[in-house]
């Protein structure tokens, strides 16, 4: 459209697709954003067989594939080198060594992209951040003097607990049991939940004793799965966590409205949800209250203003909506791809463009129902079209409403690309009825004689003008003339 001449910004269903997009991407960056580190790597670990290293050296050997193509090996060398693991709780699981090279005949040359530790000493390496080992775990590796502490904690040394003894071989029904046990009392969430809220809002932050004590809570949480032994909930310190960072509440709720348009809403207070599913809240009235944390998540958090963002996004495109009165961008496009194709034929693939509408909108319309994460309350075409499910007025979970948007994605993308395909290819025609086969799609996804029982959907017509402009492209050499 932009080679044509024509501007998203005056199509309302465009623009609004656009606003979910934004949005999803900007509660990205505020409430899940990941900060890439320039000067940092993140490395599978493995052992020194050749016994070459030292206690407290390491060897760090990376390939990059450079701009002309060619592979370059780097060898990673300094003293003061932060080596830590997610997720890191206990102040000891952030730890410095020393990078080094290793002589040009040692087998560790031959490897890179990896971390190399050493097996000399009283204690592993890996063991000491977070309870690593070297069966598949990832090490941050950070050189950025920015990023590098001015001292580090002694590691934590948390005994292993003793797998649980039934004395007697495993049967199927001790699996069941085991699992419904892990989901009675996974207590993981919940306790780095509490250890987060203490760290911001304590003196002396993860090294606060109530932040070292629940570090070890959440080393027993992680073990739970393979020990068979929780954490012990009676050693969770009690407070009501009533006082929380800022950065932990609840945003503003992105809603689709009761007229079909996208709307920014306040939580009401009674609609307050812990944002990660702690089971301590009354939930009548919710009593917590949030403060402007002064660490960096903080300043992070408040960096972003999604109202300030989501109201100049509106004011755009509003004021170039009033700003091109007259056809809407639909016609536009009707006349455009009339003018381009005035010699093609295509009236013969009529019947062809109404069964794959009434295909498109019935799936759509099964997505819309079937795939609803409300009860009573079907998915909205602008949800299931976007891929974003929006509004949260019922109290499900942040993962839950992931699981939700991953699985409408791939079904409407899967559906559409073999629509599509349809479209291009037919039934294994020529590509040159691909262009008469989209033209004959994009005419009748405008027609409303005929389909006034149908469910009124949007979106047919622009996944088939998408096809139609791109089929246009190809058949003009790949440029399009301007309007």
């Amino acid at each position: 459209m932009h080679y044509a001449g024509l501007s998203f910004q005056t199509d309302k269903f465009l623009c609004e697709i656009v606003e979910v997009a934004a949005m999803s991407s900007i509660r990205d960056l505020k409430y899940r954003a990941r900060i890439p580190v320039e000067k940092g790597y993140l490395l599978y670990g493995i052992m020194d067989e050749t016994n070459t290293l030292k206690e407290g050296q390491v060897y760090i050997a990376t390939e990059d594939e450079t701009p002309s193509g060619r592979r370059e090996k780097n060898i990673l060398i300094g003293d003061r080198i932060v080596v830590t693991r997610a997720p890191a709780l206990h102040p000891g699981d952030v730890q410095l060594v020393s990078a080094v090279n290793v002589p040009d005949e040692s087998p560790l040359r031959s490897l890179h992209n990896c971390i190399v530790f050493s097996q000399q000493g009283a204690r592993d390496l890996p063991s000491q951040l977070s309870g690593g080992d070297l069966d598949g775990d990832l090490f941050h590796i950070i050189w950025d003097p920015l990023l590098i502490p001015k001292y580090t904690a002694p590691a934590a040394d948390y005994a292993a607990a003793a797998p649980l003894d039934l004395g007697r071989p495993v049967e199927v029904n001790d699996i069941v049991d085991f699992f419904i046990e892990f989901m009675k009392n996974d207590k993981l969430g919940q306790i780095s939940n509490m250890h987060k809220i203490r760290a911001d809002k304590r003196e002396h932050g993860t090294f606060d004793k109530d932040c070292i004590l629940l570090a070890k809570l959440a080393s027993d949480a992680v073990d739970f799965s393979k020990s068979g032994v929780p954490a012990n909930t009676l050693d969770i310190p009690r407070d009501t966590d009533i006082l929380r960072p800022d950065f932990m509440a609840p945003g503003h709720n992105f809603v689709i409205n009761d007229i079909g348009a996208t709307e920014l809403q306040d939580l009401e207070t009674e609609d307050i949800e812990d944002p990660d599913s702690l089971s301590i809240l009354n939930h009548g009235m919710s009593p917590v209250r949030y403060y402007r944390s002064t660490k960096a998540l903080g300043h992070l958090y408040r960096a972003i203003d999604e109202r300030e963002f989501f109201d100049h996004m509106k004011s755009d495109f509003a004021a170039m909506q009033s700003s091109t009165p007259g056809s809407s961008l639909v016609q536009k496009l009707e006349r455009y791809i009339d003018r381009e194709t005035h010699l093609v034929q295509w009236v013969h693939h009529t019947t062809f463009a109404e069964d794959l509408r009434a295909y498109y909108e019935d799936n759509m319309t099964d997505i819309m129902d079937t795939m609803r994460v409300h009860r009573g309350k079907p998915l909205t075409e602008l949800e299931v079209f976007s891929g974003n499910i929006l509004g949260k007025k019922e109290r499900a979970s942040t993962r839950f409403i992931r699981q939700a948007n991953e699985d409408v994605q791939e079904r409407f993308n899967r559906d559409v690309s073999g629509i599509v395909s349809d479209i291009v290819r037919g039934d294994g025609e020529d590509d040159a009825e691909a262009l008469p086969r989209a033209i004959a799609c994009f005419k009748v996804a405008l027609q409303t004689e005929g389909w006034e029982n149908q469910v009124l959907i949007k979106s047919w017509k622009y996944v088939a003008a998408s096809v139609c402009l791109e089929q246009l492209w190809k058949f003009q050499g790949g440029s399009l003339r301007p309007l």
